[in-house]
């Protein structure tokens, strides 16, 4: 019998149990070393979050019926810019939570930006970051989405009204535009193609909004025989 054996046998008939590895001090060592490194990590992309979404929140105003073609060009799909321009708002407004609950990382705090306030007060409990680092993200969302508000029913005159809006800033846009010196060919082309096709758009929506709404479907029922 080796000594090794010879040694846990021995110690299993003085009943003495063998120590666990998991807390040997070098383990605990780098068991908390890599912990806080984790936390660190999540902290900065945190950080790096929010810096793109205050980028992108800056950039949005500017680029009025572009700026879907702009996130086509960083690589970046709407729901993530969403996500980064949400953080950057809870930051804005909040910043007490960002600094205190960083160490769950940007996929969680997307959900607490979604939360209402009382939302946030029942899941952000003192001494509950353990347990919610803990929580994969599908976990979490299963524990917050009682508290994400219901989103308000887009209406046909809250989408006449950003059209509205939108359509002020491209006449603004369109009216300060300086035309004249354009002398590259190829530019004029593809511009006068691209106001063309703008004019063509306009008409046809101009159409839709002059003919009144469809009535079909709305008339009465006939009684049976």
């Amino acid at each position: 019998m080796s000594s090794t054996k010879a040694a846990m046998v021995l110690a299993r008939a003085r009943g003495v149990k063998r120590s666990d590895p998991l807390e040997d001090p070098a383990i605990v060592r780098l068991t908390e070393r890599f912990l806080e490194l984790h936390r660190e990590a999540f902290r900065n992309a945190v950080d790096v979050v929010i810096e793109l979404g205050e980028i992108l929140l800056e950039a949005k105003p500017r680029l009025p019926g572009a700026y879907g073609r702009w996130l086509e060009r960083l690589g970046v799909s709407l729901q993530s810019a969403h996500n980064y321009e949400s953080l950057a708002v809870l930051s804005a407004k909040h910043p007490g939570v960002i600094e205190r609950w960083k160490e769950l990382g940007p996929s969680k705090l997307y959900r607490i930006g979604a939360l209402s306030q009382e939302g946030r007060k029942a899941v952000l409990k003192p001494g509950a970051a353990p347990r919610l680092s803990a929580m994969n993200d599908r976990e979490f969302a299963e524990l917050t989405k009682r508290y994400v508000p219901e989103k308000r029913k887009v209406t046909p005159e809250m989408r006449a009204h950003g059209l509205r809006m939108k359509l002020a800033a491209w006449i603004q846009v369109l009216e300060a535009a300086r035309l004249r010196d354009l002398e590259n060919e190829r530019m004029r082309a593809g511009l006068l193609a691209d106001l063309e096709a703008l004019g063509r758009a306009a008409a046809a929506a101009a159409r839709t909004v002059r003919s009144r709404p469809s009535t079909r479907g709305k008339s009465a029922r006939r009684a049976p025989r």
